[in-house]
């Protein structure tokens, strides 16, 4: 009689293999006409990741590149994007998210600085590595001192069943992930589903995450894509993009980094307001000496608008290349994180990313709701779904 342990590396190599069978577009999309046998139940979360030898043997799942010259290359590790290239100023393809030349820089967790990884399924920190929930307390792993960051190593290594499909506006990779209930210390047996799309006729990249849960649980799932539009291979510094952002508050933090629980206006906070756009560096270190690695909580949908599109959200612009990226979301927040912990080895190519070598932009949730009743909740409830949209648009402008 098979062990448990034995039983489940089989699902868990089942599951590697849908993900090949995907990439050649022997699966569907759901909505999309299926035939075969029905699919293998995906394993749990602990029996997910690859070796590194495992991993450098998935496919790299790529769209395009489309007629405006995007492209974008994944891997099932972490549904992480690896490469992402938009033309420059003078039209020469740029990778502008740093990401690592291999999938097994990805399977290892703890993963250095998530590059480009879908983080869940509570982004951010917790403080004390727990919350209270309908009269019981509900505790994390701890990662970063005495508190919880993106869960623990939360779904750092873990390999995503992937498809890939076309549709009316362009490619489509669907990332799934079945997770167990109490996965994380959370309750609820929980379901994840990422697509990316890139439209066939527009420089953009789309993405949209839901999630469901079979018990009341927290949901705050963040994808965490690090830009840097000199080119990901520049060795530069980001600290000359120009940041605008569509944001008039930010929620302080303290000791531990961990918000303060206030909500805090840009006016008396000149450090940290890109509302009119700036370079980065400019104040950086009156925010912090490390850089800035804040929350903003974006300006509310204005009144009338029931469409639930994207609103803008950020601008960043390059001087050097022209790239600009115009950032637009459904999420309540964005955290601005500049990579003050940097370098970091290993990128594509051999490069060392620099301190300040690239500034992710995560739509998010307000990091440590789940402890602050005046933040908004991010509560998910077994008749609900988890919902976010965000467009990643790109361009170039003329040299000053």
């Amino acid at each position: 009689m098979e062990g448990p342990a034995k039983l489940l590396r089989l699902a868990a190599w089942l599951a590697f293999g849908a993900a090949f069978v995907a990439a050649s577009g022997g699966t569907h999309l759901e909505g999309a006409p299926s035939g075969g046998p029905p699919p293998v139940p995906a394993a749990p979360a602990a029996a997910r990741r690859p070796s590194p030898a495992d991993a450098d043997a998935l496919p790299v799942l790529t769209l395009g590149p489309n007629a405006r010259g995007v492209s974008a290359s994944f891997t099932p590790v972490g549904c992480a994007l690896m490469r992402l290239a938009v033309p420059d100023r003078a039209g020469r393809p740029t990778d502008v998210v740093l990401g690592y030349e291999k999938a097994s820089a990805y399977a290892q967790p703890p993963v250095p600085a998530n590059l480009g990884a879908i983080v869940g399924f509570v982004a951010g920190r917790v403080a004390n590595a727990s919350f209270a929930l309908d009269g019981k307390r509900y505790s994390l792993p701890r990662n970063d001192g005495n508190n919880s960051l993106h869960s623990g190593n939360g779904w750092a290594g873990l390999c995503w069943d992937t498809a890939v499909a076309r549709g009316g506006e362009g490619q489509t990779l669907t990332c799934s992930l079945e997770v167990a209930d109490g996965d994380q210390g959370l309750p609820g047996a929980r379901s994840v589903r990422v697509a990316f799309t890139l439209p066939d006729n527009a420089p953009e990249l789309r993405l949209r995450i839901t999630a469901t849960t079979t018990k009341p649980t927290p949901a705050n799932i963040i994808f965490h894509p690090y830009f840097n539009l000199n080119g990901a291979g520049s060795g530069t510094s980001v600290l000359n993009h120009i940041l605008k952002l569509d944001a008039a508050e930010f929620t302080p933090t303290g000791a531990g980094n961990l918000p303060t629980g206030q909500i805090v206006p840009l006016s008396s906070a000149p450090a940290f307001d890109f509302s009119r756009g700036r370079p980065i560096g400019q104040e950086i270190f009156k925010a912090s000496p490390a850089g800035y690695d804040h929350n903003f909580m974006l300006s509310p949908v204005k009144a009338g608008d029931s469409s639930g599109r994207p609103r803008p959200a950020a601008e960043l612009t390059s001087p050097a290349t022209g790239i600009r990226l115009r950032l637009s979301t459904t999420a309540p927040a964005l955290g601005v994180y500049t990579a003050g912990h940097f370098p970091s080895p290993g990128g594509r190519g051999g490069v060392t990313y620099p301190r300040f070598g690239g500034v992710a932009l995560e739509a998010q949730g307000v990091p440590d709701a789940v402890n602050e009743p005046r933040f908004p909740s991010q509560l998910l409830q077994p008749w609900g779904t988890f919902e976010q949209a965000t467009v990643f648009a790109f361009d170039a402008v003329p040299a000053a």
